[in-house]
């Protein structure tokens, strides 16, 4: 089975503070479990420079891990127009292909921010991906943020809600999982 595990952090993130956080701590272990065979660590960047790139060199023992970075592309008009979700387009293509070309087989999309729920969906389309959110943190009541981005994390998590196959979660004194509706 193949993870394709997707977040806004570089892959270096994770081997500076060694996995001590719990994002990093499923990683991990996502990286021993025996039945998995690959995982594809897909940065999206938020940074709007070139659209993607594999990134070699790490150190021994994460042989299943390929990194894969995929930025925006710097389109200024877009941007000015909001209108981030064409230049998505491009990055969810050129993860796909990439993707595509391991012959992954059965593949879960792995994501812990809602942020990324309409490229989460549409790279699993495209590569016939199941959809995996780890949502511990609600980052839609930080209180750091501003309303815009309250509203769309509110937004990534109805798409999340309507589209992935897994969820994992946690109330006070209670973890678990849910089952998408319809699944």
């Amino acid at each position: 089975m193949t993870i394709v595990f997707v977040d806004h952090r570089p892959f270096s993130h994770f081997l500076k503070n060694g996995f001590r956080q719990r994002v990093g701590r499923i990683l991990h272990h996502l990286i021993h479990e025996q039945r998995i065979e690959r995982i594809i660590y897909l940065w999206w960047n938020q940074e709007p420079f070139s659209s993607g790139s594999y990134v070699q060199n790490l150190p021994g023992g994460f042989e299943k891990v390929t990194l894969f970075e995929s930025r925006r592309s710097h389109i200024p008009f877009a941007r000015s127009l909001h209108l981030d979700a064409w230049t998505d387009r491009h990055r969810v293509a050129s993860a796909a292909s990439t993707i595509s070309t391991f012959n992954v087989g059965p593949c879960w999309i792995w994501a812990t921010d809602p942020e990324f729920a309409y490229l989460c969906g549409a790279l699993a389309d495209r590569i016939g991906g199941r959809l995996a959110y780890d949502l511990i943190d609600n980052f839609a009541v930080y209180e750091g943020i501003d309303e815009k981005q309250r509203s769309l994390y509110r937004e990534g998590y109805r798409q999340v809600s309507a589209s992935a196959d897994r969820i994992f979660y946690q109330q006070p004194a209670k973890c678990g999982f849910a089952v998408s509706p319809g699944q």
